[in-house]
């Protein structure tokens, strides 16, 4: 698929490694390309040929990666930008994936919202395989957010990026949920508790997930 923009395959049981080939025929490096392999089994270090991309969007939280080669934290303009956003350049693979031994819900760093260190003796810490692994969403007993879990499976699943409403808080990175286009919460700028989903005319395709009915409070 030479021109491909955008792969999603979150939330299935993928395996193995990413190949060194991996993108390899996509001809255009230069623009931007969304590539979304969250919460599978994937395990390994993130390719080192990838730093042939410019702009690419690279969704790997809640997989067994170990490492992100150097030079894909000087891509500047990698996550739209948050890369480059981190001040420290000693902090910038933290835009991709949160190291070892710290989490953020998001799985990665952004402005405002940074990757968080494990507190010393709890069990992820310690004895817990999560402990080596990057890209973490929770920490000891932190539970992530199950709300929000759901609704990036419908963006998902009804083709959310290309939704003919303005939608741009579902796509940025460290939003919280309550402030996606369409979501009206208990607590404006909350990560929990939805009351109601008004996506009238969004252009939603596809199937909704079963999951949808999980949002307790909706």
């Amino acid at each position: 698929f030479p021109r491909i923009k955008e792969v999603s395959l979150e939330y299935n049981a993928l395996t193995g490694s990413i190949p060194s080939s991996f993108l390899a025929r996509v001809q255009d490096k230069s623009s931007e390309i969304t590539i979304s392999l969250g919460f599978n089994q994937l395990e390994g270090d993130i390719p080192d040929a990838l730093n042939a991309f410019d702009k690419l969007v690279l969704n790997l939280e809640g997989n067994q990666i170990k490492g992100i080669p150097t030079p894909l934290c000087n891509k500047l303009d990698w996550m739209r930008g948050e890369v480059g956003n981190i001040e420290d350049a000693a902090n910038r693979c933290d835009a991709i994936l949160c190291p070892p031994g710290t989490w953020n819900e998001f799985g990665k760093a952004t402005v405002g919202s940074p990757c968080v260190p494990c507190e010393a003796g709890s069990s992820s810490t310690t004895e817990n395989e999560w402990a080596f692994w990057y890209g973490r969403i929770s920490c000891g007993d932190i539970t992530p957010s199950r709300e929000k879990e759901i609704l990036d499976k419908l963006f998902t699943a009804t083709g959310g990026r290309y939704w003919k409403i303005k939608h741009d808080n579902w796509l940025r990175p460290g939003v919280p949920i309550c402030e996606r286009e369409g979501v009206e919460c208990i607590n404006a700028g909350a990560n929990e508790g939805v009351l109601e989903l008004r996506m009238n005319k969004f252009g939603l395709r596809g199937t909704i997930p079963d999951d949808i009915w999980e949002l307790t409070s909706a």
